[in-house]
């Protein structure tokens, strides 16, 4: 497993803590998300902004996924989200082309 790959999981993980509100993990999931894809940190803000902008409770919409991701009933909020969805995508596929090798 790469460095990458083990950020990624413990971010998915840290998700997925029941004991901790909805708004927190997703906010959190998002921000290190970001960091993760742009260490200077401007995509977090601007995709928050874009969130609120859109709808101010956008997180109300998400659910986590059992591989530990973030999705959204609402088609533009995943629109937003889709940076972060397809970095979480490509790590989970270059994981399983790992394991089956």
């Amino acid at each position: 497993m790469t460095r990458l790959d083990a950020k990624l999981q413990t971010i998915r993980q840290k998700l997925q803590q029941t004991d901790v509100p909805l708004q927190l993990r997703v906010v959190s999931y998002l921000r290190m998300s970001c960091r993760v894809v742009d260490e200077r940190g401007g995509r977090y803000s601007q995709m928050l902004a874009a969130l609120h902008r859109h709808k101010a409770d956008w997180w109300k919409t998400c659910h986590i996924t059992q591989e530990g991701t973030l999705e959204s009933s609402d088609a533009i909020v995943n629109m937003l989200l889709s940076p972060i969805a397809a970095l979480h995508a490509d790590s989970q596929s270059s994981r399983t082309l790992q394991l089956a090798a």
